[in-house]
């Protein structure tokens, strides 16, 4: 397993997968102490205010702030999507509004923002072969009682436009020689605002023999390949992820290139990332 280290964040290694019987709940309650809590409701108090009054970059240092403090609660995130709407922002106001979701699956603000944004359903940006591997993964995690992963559609853009990267420049790493996007980390950033707690990325590819590989049962060989692996199935079947996206890129000839992205967007102030060498 290849190992990268991001600074300012620590990186940490890959959990072990708990036997079922053991397995601890995957989304723990998280208990900010008296002071934190304190702290972070002035800090949305001040976020709240500072909005209102249409001072935006105080607006999101503050909630910001309070993400840091209660990082498992939707509230400084739907204020930060409040914001980014108010810029005009708005793919970073639908990835936040979701992220909010995560936390608070049935709270009708985000829901009614995403509506009202128009916001494109996974089913509407996914090819069917990306959407077949969504549902092998929770298919797989569900078998071993582990949470079902959410879908993502920006998370699914930023793994294809790896994929895609792999095909046009003739690589097979997770390290990318396009401009700007080099590791995972650089990709995810251009898509998302701000670090999340846990990022892993996958990545394997098929080729013609002797017709074309892009079909459902190499698109299910692919996962099995990946369950195979010790590294790529700890990242499948890990613990502390709530999100996943998967990008296919295909040539003419029906070869093709597939990146597995895993995130969970709760911000912390140290993350893990997990890079496996897909050798597929």
């Amino acid at each position: 397993m290849r190992i990268l280290l991001i600074t300012p964040v620590m990186l940490a290694g890959a959990s072990r997968l708990p036997a079922a019987v053991e397995r601890p709940n995957p989304f723990p309650a998280y208990s900010p102490s008296p002071q934190e809590a304190a702290d972070a409701q002035a800090a949305l108090q001040a976020a709240s205010d500072a909005l209102t009054a249409g001072n935006l970059d105080e607006a999101q240092a503050n909630a910001r702030r309070a993400s840091e403090l209660i990082p498992t609660s939707a509230a400084p995130i739907l204020l930060r999507a409040l914001i980014a709407e108010q810029r005009g922002q708005t793919a970073d106001a639908i990835d936040l509004y979701r992220e909010a979701l995560a936390w608070a699956p049935n709270a009708p603000r985000p829901l009614e923002a995403l509506e009202r944004l128009q916001a494109p359903r996974y089913t509407e940006v996914v090819t069917p072969y990306e959407d077949q591997f969504v549902r092998l993964i929770n298919e797989t995690r569900a078998s071993l009682q582990l949470s079902t992963l959410k879908p993502h559609p920006a998370l699914a853009e930023a793994a294809r436009a790896h994929s895609e990267a792999m095909r046009d420049l003739d690589f097979f790493t997770h390290e990318s020689p396009k401009p700007g996007c080099h590791t995972t980390m650089d990709r995810f950033l251009k898509r998302f605002d701000g670090y999340p707690s846990h990022i892993a990325e996958n990545i394997t590819r098929r080729y013609w023999r002797p017709g074309p590989a892009l079909n459902e049962q190499n698109i299910a060989l692919s996962h099995q390949e990946f369950l195979g692996s010790p590294g790529h199935r700890a990242n499948l079947l890990g613990a502390d992820f709530v999100y996943v996206g998967i990008g296919i890129a295909a040539n003419a000839e029906g070869d093709y290139w597939v990146t597995e992205l895993f995130m969970n967007p709760r911000p912390a102030k140290s993350m893990r990332m997990i890079v496996q060498p897909g050798n597929h």
